[in-house]
């Protein structure tokens, strides 16, 4: 599927704790690095031209039958692209693979395609001096994160539009 500027992803989303420090981090990084307002997250599927109510409801189901986990942090890496202009790279585990394999079940799409997870920290075209003065500032961040949510979000990258419409917990560990 080409990229879609209009679309919707299925993001995975960190626990309170966790998100109160990455938030933190972001502030920092946006401080340098001037961006977009978006949620933290690590993008899991998409882009996805509709939901069907079915799938919306099996999305929520595959949360109820799962419990929340944890993911390891590599670090922070920096890309010259927009949307992955400066983050915190994520280990590809078994757990994210077989989390997507599930998603592709009930919402088909290119499994296959290349999967960086990571957390961005700022979206934009960036002087690669800037993130790079940005890595000696920055505190390490936490080395286990733990995902106890999924969330179903419109993006209209046009606008910058982030709009999260629908949330479903993971249960508890």
């Amino acid at each position: 599927m080409d990229k879609l500027s209009k679309a919707f992803w299925i993001w995975a989303e960190f626990s309170q704790k966790d998100s109160i420090n990455l938030i933190d981090l972001k502030n920092t990084a946006q401080e340098f690095l001037r961006s977009p307002f978006f949620d933290l997250h690590l993008t899991l599927a998409g882009p996805f031209n509709t939901f069907t109510q079915n799938q919306i409801k099996q999305i929520g189901l595959l949360c109820q039958e799962n419990n929340s986990f944890k993911v390891k942090s590599k670090g922070y890496e920096y890309k010259n692209q927009f949307y992955e202009s400066f983050y915190i790279s994520i280990e590809n585990s078994y757990k994210l693979i077989d989390l997507r394999k599930n998603i592709s079940y009930i919402k088909e799409f290119n499994i296959n395609k290349t999967f960086n997870p990571h957390i961005s920290l700022s979206y934009g075209n960036h002087e690669k001096s800037v993130k790079e003065h940005l890595l000696t500032i920055l505190p390490s961040p936490n080395n286990i994160l733990n995902v106890d949510k999924l969330s179903i979000v419109r993006v209209n990258e046009k606008e910058n539009m982030w709009d999260i419409i629908y949330k479903f917990n993971f249960k508890n560990l």
